[in-house]
């Protein structure tokens, strides 16, 4: 593509994920102001992913400040949820793009207390995007990277 087509690409882009972001709120708008006992099934889990997706769309945009604001959100309205685990790795994410690895290391030490907490059962979901050992396996690996870094700063 020629830098002329690259730039109008990245401009639509850029305004579906804006739209996305108005839509998901309006989703989320809307559900929140009915009694949560009265959402259909479908209805719940579109109050929860339009929480998720608002980061993901705000992320995309390279609006990492506002992404971890709308993925603490979720955290905060889904603690239970083993998808807290997603918003975590994308607040750490985001906290790298920013240069804050301070905030990656606490974030990432976070999300292994959140993990810590969430009970046996909600592995039993085929649909996470990792498995209880694949998480731990990440959360560790995270650990190790981040402790690397610290050792690094402080070595002559």
């Amino acid at each position: 593509l020629s830098d002329r087509e690259r730039g109008i690409l990245s401009a639509e882009r850029s305004a579906h994920l804006r739209r996305a972001i108005e839509s998901f709120e309006a989703v989320r708008d809307e559900y929140e102001r009915r009694d949560e006992r009265t959402l259909s099934e479908l209805e719940a889990m579109s109050l929860r992913n339009a929480y998720f997706y608002l980061g993901d769309c705000a992320f995309a945009l390279g609006q990492y400040g506002e992404a971890i604001e709308f993925y603490n959100m979720a955290k905060a309205r889904y603690p239970r949820d083993p998808s807290v685990l997603v918003a975590m790795i994308q607040i750490v994410n985001a906290n790298l793009e920013l240069g804050d690895l301070a905030s990656a290391r606490t974030a990432n030490e976070r999300a292994r207390a959140i993990f810590q907490t969430l009970p046996d059962e909600v592995w039993d979901d085929p649909n996470l995007p990792l498995s209880r050992r694949e998480w731990e396996r990440w959360l560790d690996a995270n650990t190790r990277l981040y402790d690397g870094y610290a050792r690094s700063d402080t070595d002559p």
